[in-house]
């Protein structure tokens, strides 16, 4: 981690703003060795300023905190899927037979905010189904690590997935920083859906923060009687945001949107039988995920430079591609 990254979270006083101006960070030894001891138990990293890779945000981020793969926010298409805490049994199994349906989508991540209650279904049916999903947080990343619910983050990490904050480590959550990760959520995704949304709640937040960076958002249609949930009725009858009125046909405009095909087709073209065990490993871990050399190493129980003459040795015979940053099928 870099000193301005352990400095932030070890002042408690100190601001992003001052943070921004500082040259070098005076560091305490054994206050610096305590954060940089915690974090690489629990593999969290930091990235400062032109190093954020947030570029639709606004406004930008200056300092985030993250856990696993970071890469998912530079080539994945990412679908952000964001509501209120209470919501209809309807809309719920309407979001499974979402996920059910994009389950084959090549090439995508599902972005949300993690809270207690219905929030964490989006990160749940997305580890399901094998989709990469990123967890941004309205609080610090060690104030998550200390719940009791942490058996999340380990499924998170262990589908490829990524944590990240922008608030210091022991930050709790507070009506400041809640509707300040609404937009970092916004930012990220291509696409939104919001399945449901009550007026002046935080979901509205999000809705407006994609609507101003022109990110296409999705709802459902609330009975008209409903007070509680038709709020969205009123944005979609303002053309503000989309209403799905088939589903197919919604599942075809966020495809196109995207330009995403199914998993299945990629799947197919290329054939295994000749691989040894250890190539099919490989092999099988980047047809689910694009994938760095870091990152094959810590999920296959293999040594690096038997990892690397395999990847030389696949991408001779024509499996994969090695694109400088990450390794794809062809």
């Amino acid at each position: 981690m870099q000193d301005k990254a352990i400095l932030y979270s070890i002042d408690e006083k100190i601001t992003v703003s001052q943070l921004r101006k500082l040259e070098n960070a005076e560091l305490d030894a054994s206050k610096k060795n305590k954060i940089l001891d915690y974090c690489e138990k629990n593999n969290i990293q930091a990235l400062i300023d032109k190093q954020v890779f947030l570029k639709k945000t606004k406004p930008l981020s200056y300092i985030l905190y993250y856990i696993w793969n970071y890469e998912i926010i530079k080539n994945k298409k990412l679908i952000g899927v964001v509501w209120p805490r209470q919501m209809s049994q309807t809309t719920v199994q309407l979001v499974k037979d979402f996920f059910n349906k994009i389950k084959n989508f090549q090439n995508i991540a599902i972005v949300s905010g993690l809270a207690d209650g219905v929030d964490t279904l989006a990160h749940k049916l997305a580890i399901e189904y094998n989709i990469p999903t990123v967890s941004v947080l309205g609080f610090g990343l060690a104030k998550w690590l200390a719940w009791t619910t942490r058996h999340l983050i380990n499924d998170i990490v262990k589908n490829d997935g990524l944590v990240l904050s922008e608030f210091k480590l022991k930050q709790p959550g507070t009506n400041r920083t809640f509707p300040q990760r609404n937009r970092i959520i916004a930012g990220l995704s291509d696409v939104l859906f919001v399945p449901q949304a009550r007026e002046k709640s935080w979901t509205l937040i999000t809705v407006e923060d994609a609507m101003e960076i022109n990110i296409p958002v999705y709802t459902c249609f609330s009975s008209v009687d409903d007070e509680t949930w038709n709020w969205t009725n009123k944005l979609i009858a303002e053309n503000k945001i989309k209403g799905i009125y088939n589903r197919d046909l919604f599942l075809e405009e966020i495809k196109d949107i995207l330009n995403l095909t199914n998993q299945e087709k990629t799947t197919k073209q290329i054939e295994t039988a000749e691989m040894t065990e250890n190539e099919k490993l490989i092999f099988q871990h980047i047809q689910k995920w694009s994938t760095t050399l870091e990152l094959l190493c810590n999920s296959l129980d293999m040594d690096t430079w038997e990892i690397l003459n395999l990847l030389s040795s696949m991408e001779i015979s024509g499996y994969i591609q090695d694109n400088a940053w990450e390794y794809k099928i062809l």
